[in-house]
């Protein structure tokens, strides 16, 4: 399906589906740990080092689908957003990966009788 099946420009789709990027997440969801390469990784402040070291050593490696230790539920929002990969940076919201992992999250919402994404308020 193109972006622009709904009457508007692709680039009109694109930027009213990135509005809803703020306190969605729903990329953050299922990676536990940041994705970073090894040379993203040494340029990480020490103190960034030593949570992600930290947070490997302590998981069970059959534990796999959790939020990225970085990813704020209660802001929607990435902890260290200055410092997230380069997956994350080139990751397209209202891309085609984007509206995939929305709409699987919308089916097993509704499944559960949720609403996603939630409404602003934490509702």
């Amino acid at each position: 399906m193109s972006a622009n099946a709904g009457g508007t420009s692709g680039q009109e789709s694109i930027e009213q589906t990135a509005d809803l990027c703020e306190d969605c997440g729903i990329c953050c969801l299922h990676v536990n740990c940041p994705p970073l390469l090894p040379e993203e990784r040494e340029r990480l402040p020490k103190s960034l080092r030593v949570e992600i070291d930290g947070y490997l050593d302590s998981i069970r490696y059959e534990d796999k689908d959790w939020p990225c230790i970085w990813f704020d539920r209660s802001t929607g929002k990435c902890r260290h957003y200055e410092h997230r990969p380069e997956v994350c940076r080139e990751f397209e919201p209202g891309g085609e990966g984007c509206n995939r992992m929305r709409a699987e999250a919308s089916v097993a919402a509704l499944a559960h009788g949720e609403v996603w994404p939630k409404p602003k308020g934490g509702a």
